[in-house]
């Protein structure tokens, strides 16, 4: 099996543990804001025709939602689509197209989001040429990826440890990502404390994952050990991908010291 494939498939066993919205931080619009990094005002959205790809079990597209788009579509390629069916059935002017990203099916969008998936495809030069193909002139690529500078420790524990638990039963990986958020979250606490928040990850640990419920919490290391494949990209990386798709006015910010937020505009 590709890895492109195994890692739709670790997804889509990954959502139906994990599948639940939970009503905290996680899900927030504070989380959306925290996302795009103050590049973009999501009050734009109000009106637009806006896609998600990758979309998961719909968290974001929930985000977006509350903006009342014109128009706004979730593209997700995984068979296991029921609980991103289940978790949007009250959303209006809405649909799913459930294809890979390089088979979507748009046209003159003003803003394409992809948060967190990028780094999750082995090759995804094909995906964004579809993205810049299916937006209007002057519409927006809105792309967040794990960034690896500053992040080096925790990719050198993350690059071993993922050996291990790529290989793991999901219902083992979940008693397992459980203890670890605690451990996590206690190192944010630590960190906070005694450090000043100075420790590495601590910015991110400490604004992004110890506000999440304990059920969010160990969703997202479940997320980090579970899929086949997963990326860090430079800052470099990420502005060449982006140029290379056709690109030109490209803003990236350095989020939380942990990872990439992009904005690029056709």
């Amino acid at each position: 099996m590709d890895k492109s494939k195994k890692t739709i498939d670790d997804f889509g066993g990954q959502w139906n543990i994990h599948g639940q919205l939970p009503d905290d931080f996680w899900t927030s619009n504070e989380m959306l804001l925290d996302y795009l990094c103050e590049l973009v005002n999501p009050r734009e959205f109000e009106g637009q025709r806006v896609a998600e790809i990758g979309s998961g079990s719909g968290r974001i597209i929930r985000m977006l939602a509350a903006y009342k788009p014109e128009k706004l579509v979730a593209v997700e390629p995984s068979p296991s689509i029921q609980v991103l069916i289940n978790n949007t059935r009250d959303l209006e002017n809405f649909e799913i197209q459930n294809v890979k990203g390089d088979q979507f099916e748009l046209s003159d969008f003003d803003t394409i989001l992809s948060l967190g998936v990028i780094h999750h495809i082995p090759d995804p030069e094909p995906v964004v040429r579809n993205i810049y193909k299916s937006l209007r002139k002057g519409g927006k690529f809105i792309v967040w990826v794990y960034g690896i500078e500053g992040n080096q420790l925790y990719y050198f524990i993350y690059k071993y440890l993922s050996k291990v638990t790529k290989k793991m039963p999901d219902p083992l990986l979940n008693i397992l990502s459980d203890f670890l958020q605690s451990v996590v979250y206690c190192y944010g606490q630590v960190s906070r404390i005694l450090f000043q928040s100075k420790l590495p990850m601590s910015d991110y640990i400490n604004n992004v994952f110890n506000p999440c419920s304990r059920t969010a919490r160990k969703y997202i290391v479940f997320d980090q050990l579970n899929p086949e494949f997963a990326k860090y990209y430079t800052s470099d990386e990420l502005l060449d991908l982006l140029k290379v798709c056709g690109f030109d006015n490209i803003i990236i910010k350095h989020r939380h010291g942990y990872s990439h937020t992009a904005v690029a505009t056709k």
